[in-house]
């Protein structure tokens, strides 16, 4: 989220270095995408915080829209394949089941990705809406009342979207390729004339001119430092060597690990009712196979893909639309509920069926109702009831259990309005560097505030936060910020009175508690400076200038401030 906000490719190193860091000034092609992801829902994320401001509101909007988005396009899909009532049974589970409630919250590319997903899968599916004429496509689409061919423009433009949407939400991310065999298994199966038509090189060509920023960019990487980008550099073997740290890749394990994990993580990142109506679904779906060849590629494309890229919570939310497109199918097909008019139940004198349709819409209603108090209990409540995995989903509850992290975010924001650094820090990266001497000329023409502050924070806290909270700052505001971890060590190499030499005067130190989410442990364990310098400033006599404390009332971090 936070590279979005100037489009830089820099997280300071955090995890990975990426390749501004490489270069004196970074050539045209380097700006075409990210080392690590494409560049759309950074591009999202940076005209959201254009419109609403430097906060988490602006970052996380981008999502929660592809979310709404999301659940219409289901209901157009629905309607497409099935019918009417399946397309609003479908959507409406949709809108309230957890992982799509999760997704759409948090400022990730699922959301945007699953949105233009489906775009693309609904333009397909559209596309095959009058297929009843053997032969190309031209044929099997048709022409109007009067032969002049305005229905097949038509239906030949719905194909064509659905090649420009296809290579649009590979801009949002990689995994969207998994568009292409779908769209494949189903032109082999159900309509091989279409592979023989104009519109299928055109198709093509259109996917290529949409994913070419993408193609340019690795080109560029190869040729000026022979691999491609991370993800790129993973799936041919290449070894670089500044990757070695492959955060996303080193969590999924072998594929015994994948297969294994599978399942128990479906279960905890959705709600047991759920699972069961489209596992009921999928199986009436399976009994009649050859009538569902659409839906069954999609679904089992993304399935088997889970294992492939690694069945974590986040990936799995791209398989919680056609789940509850298979729980819509269910509900209807066993149910008999379909969606008429009320007026419609007058109608009906079989006492029997009435009674039939009641129950089923109570049960239905029921069902909504539980998934509704379900989401909200794990994605938005302060406080769960109940146990997990019958009233939350513990996976999609540990991550948005409230931290303290946006209240910490809240009062340094308030700390610093108004306000910019009097001494800057410097990289040693030009690209960053001139990115600075931006930032502060508008920073003088604004007229903020000059203030000879720095921030010192425990390097245990989580990453995201980290880069969030305090390394943005530092690379978009020039704010001397440093780990307890980094300041002791420039002490010790520099002087005690080096901060104080180049024009530093008061420093904020933020220490986290045990109530505190940590960083994971991976390359790097945790680190016991944060301790040492609290001990340090306690002894020195440096008493907390504010506690933070999480909406559950835990004193989540401490915020020491004291003189040079």
């Amino acid at each position: 989220m936070a590279r979005g906000m100037k489009m830089l490719d820099f997280n300071f190193g955090i995890e990975q270095p990426t390749p501004i860091q490489w270069v004196i000034s970074a050539p045209w092609w380097m700006k075409l995408s990210f080392h690590d992801h494409p560049l759309l829902v950074f591009f999202f994320e940076y005209l959201s915080f254009k419109s609403f401001g430097e906060n988490i509101f602006a970052g996380r909007t981008p999502a929660a829209l592809a979310g709404v988005v999301s659940v219409v396009l289901l209901y157009l899909i629905g309607r497409e394949l099935y019918s009417k009532s399946i397309g609003v049974i479908s959507a409406l589970f949709f809108a309230v089941t957890v992982g799509h409630v999760w997704i759409s919250r948090v400022a990730l590319q699922e959301s945007i990705v699953i949105a233009l997903m489906l775009a693309a899968a609904y333009c397909f599916i559209r596309s095959f809406r009058s297929h009843s004429l053997p032969g190309s496509i031209v044929q099997s689409i048709g022409t109007d009342a009067h032969g002049t061919g305005k229905v097949r423009i038509k239906n030949g433009a719905w194909f064509l979207a659905a090649a420009v949407l296809t290579g649009i939400s590979f801009l949002a991310k990689y995994t969207a390729f998994i568009l292409a065999p779908v769209f494949l298994t189903i032109f082999i199966i159900l309509r091989r004339d279409y592979l023989k038509s104009f519109y299928f090189p055109l198709s093509i060509f259109c996917l290529l001119v949409f994913v070419s920023p993408v193609i340019i960019y690795n080109i560029g990487l190869y040729q000026n430092f022979g691999h491609f980008d991370f993800q790129f550099s993973y799936v041919f073997g290449q070894n670089v060597a500044a990757w070695s740290d492959m955060p996303g890749k080193e969590e999924i394990g072998s594929f015994g690990d994948r297969f294994r994990s599978y399942l128990p993580t479906l279960f905890r990142t959705n709600s047991p009712f759920f699972l069961l109506l489209s596992f009921g679904g999928l199986f009436l779906i399976l009994r009649r196979a050859k009538s569902h060849i659409i839906f069954l590629s999609f679904f089992l494309w993304l399935a088997v893909f889970m294992v492939v890229i690694g069945p974590t919570e986040r990936f799995l939310t791209m398989l919680v639309p056609w789940l509850s497109l298979a729980a819509g199918f269910f509900v209807v097909h066993t149910g008999k509920f379909v969606m008429k008019p009320f007026g419609s139940i007058v109608q009906s004198i079989d006492t029997v069926g009435c009674r039939r349709f009641f129950t089923t819409n109570l049960i239905f209603a029921f069902i909504v109702i539980f998934e509704i108090f379900y989401s909200y209990n794990s994605a938005i409540a302060l406080s769960p009831v109940g146990g997990a995995p019958w009233a939350y989903a513990a996976e999609v509850r540990r991550d948005n259990y409230n931290w303290g992290y946006n209240q910490l975010e809240d009062f340094i924001s308030t700390e610093l309005a108004g306000k910019r650094p009097e001494v800057m820090v410097s990289f040693d990266y030009p690209v960053i560097a001139e990115l600075l001497d931006r930032t502060f000329e508008e920073d003088v023409i604004k007229n903020l505030e000059p203030e000879a502050w720095m921030f010192v924070y425990n390097g245990n806290q989580a990453l995201g936060p980290q880069l969030w909270t305090f390394l943005r700052r530092a690379v978009y505001h020039g704010w001397p910020i440093a780990d307890a971890e980094t300041y002791r060590r420039v002490l010790a190499e520099n002087g005690r009175d080096y901060f104080e030499r180049i024009g530093v005067r008061e420093v904020y130190f933020v220490q986290n508690t045990e109530n505190v989410l940590a960083r994971e442990v991976r390359r790097r364990s945790l680190a016991d400076d944060g301790d040492i310098f609290e001990n340090e400033l306690k002894n020195a006599g440096v008493k907390p200038y504010r506690e933070i404390k999480n909406f559950h009332g835990e004193t989540a971090f401490l915020i020491y401030r004291f003189s040079l």
